[in-house]
């Protein structure tokens, strides 16, 4: 059973912007260091981590998150399969809040182009 959706679209140059205005610091306080590690040795780089920042989001939305600090970015990881399939990895309140939703399973689809990332979560669980 399909127990939420999200989609978000994050615009490119406001990622590559936003990583040089920080020295990279930005980067540091999204993503988790394999996220890092994959997209760092990608030609198009902010690509991906715009594409990342979209999933992310679209987690968040698709579990109707509320939160009044800043976003736990770090608690979604957004890995690999060996075929490139994106599979999604939560830790601390996010994956607390996934337990109490009970999702089972989150399915990512991230696409990008040169100026935009979208990406769409489908939470799955039972009824």
């Amino acid at each position: 059973m399909i127990k939420g959706i999200g989609i978000d679209i994050v615009e490119v140059e406001r990622i590559r912007r936003m990583s040089e205005d920080s020295n990279e610091a930005f980067l540091l306080r999204c993503f988790t260091e394999n996220e890092i590690k994959y997209c760092i040795n990608k030609a198009d780089k902010y690509q991906r981590f715009a594409g990342k920042l979209a999933a992310k989001e679209a987690v968040y939305k698709a579990m109707n998150m509320v939160w009044e600090a800043p976003l736990p970015w770090k608690e979604i990881g957004i890995n690999h399969s060996d075929i490139s399939e994106p599979i999604v990895h939560c830790t601390g309140q996010v994956q607390k809040h996934k337990e109490l939703l009970q999702i089972q399973s989150i399915k990512i689809s991230i696409s990008h182009c040169e100026h935009y990332a979208v990406a769409i979560a489908i939470l799955e669980g039972e009824e």
